[in-house]
Parts: C-alpha cells; structure tokens; sequence
C-alpha cells in the first residue's frame, strides 16, 4: 500500500471552528491521462463527524473534462 505523509493536506478549517453550511472546495491543476492503460486517483480522508449527518456533511471527489466548465461526481461521502 501506499503511506499517508500530509504533506499535500488540506482541511476546511484549520485555524477556527467548524461552521456549519460552508461549502469548501479544493481543486487541483488539470493532469493529462491520455494512453494511461488504468489511471487512479488516490486520496485520504479522514474526520468524519457522524453527529452531523442531519446537516448533510459530506466530502465529494469531482471530474471535469472540459477545464472547469462541467463536472462528473466520481464518488460522495456521507458524514
């Protein structure tokens, strides 16, 4: 497997309490995967807030092929 440094981390809110009905996102540069045989995409989530899954929490990984302009959820996460 692969080891987990956080090196490339990110949190919605590192310096403050977590507010409620805040949308966040972080999108990455666009990457090229042409003549890949079987591109992955690997992430590491953690924190999950179950008390909150009347508030609809959740952490989506989204795709666009087109740069930005439309996008595909490739997987939802609930809290």
């Amino acid at each position: 497997g692969y080891a987990h440094t956080g090196d490339l981390s990110w949190q919605d809110s590192p310096d403050d309490a977590y507010t409620t009905g805040t949308t966040s996102t972080l999108e990455g540069g666009a990457i090229s995967i042409p003549g890949l045989a079987r591109p992955r995409l690997s992430f590491y989530l953690t924190y999950f807030f179950p008390a909150r899954l009347d508030q609809a929490d959740r952490f989506e990984v989204q795709a666009s092929g087109d740069g930005g302009g439309n996008w595909t959820t490739l997987a939802r996460f609930l809290a």
